[in-house]
């Protein structure tokens, strides 16, 4: 189902923001191009359908302030996101905080026995893109810009992975 409420408003913004911008980048403005970038206000959430409704409310109302918002969905996840392809209870996030993992791995002997992660289909990052498109129908746009969910090195991913101390242990102990 569409989203309709400010339907008008929202489109004309989003066209005269991308406007702007592809002018800009096109050589056809030389001055200064600010741009605002508000936090998401579903960050994090754990319900996918209260990300989507409230990441279309976010959206219309960034496109109707006025600013230089480029249209685009944060599907944030947490850090988590790549350490529970491999498995983890996910902690919610406690007032002011962020998602958590619950370490999987022990020690480095527990690592060589993970099992192989999920599939595509079964992540955070497949989650990201059906709400993406979700997000887009009901704004009826092929034009609002998707971020990535939270992306961590190998390193903060084992440390997700692995109990800190333990790793921070083996980094002495077992470097190999």
């Amino acid at each position: 189902m569409p989203f309709t409420h400010m339907q008008e408003p929202v489109t004309q913004s989003f066209d005269a923001t991308l406007d702007l911008f592809r002018d800009f980048w096109a050589g056809g403005n030389t001055g200064p191009l600010l741009s605002i970038c508000n936090e998401p206000t579903y960050r994090q959430n754990p319900d996918p359908g209260q990300m989507l409704e409230m990441a279309v409310e976010c959206l219309c109302e960034d496109a109707v302030t006025g600013e230089n918002i480029v249209p685009t969905f944060n599907p944030d996840f947490g850090t988590v996101s790549i350490p529970a392809m491999w498995g983890g209870r996910r902690v919610p996030a406690s007032k002011g905080g962020g998602i958590y993992i619950e370490p999987i791995a022990r020690s480095v002997g527990d690592l060589e026995h993970l099992a192989a992660p999920v599939s595509f289909e079964e992540s955070d990052f497949h989650l990201a893109l059906s709400l993406y498109r979700k997000v887009c129908d009901r704004l009826e746009s092929h034009e609002v810009y998707l971020r990535t969910p939270d992306l961590q090195g190998p390193m903060n991913t084992l440390g997700l992975l692995m109990e800190q101390t333990e790793l921070l242990m083996a980094l002495y102990d077992e470097p190999d």
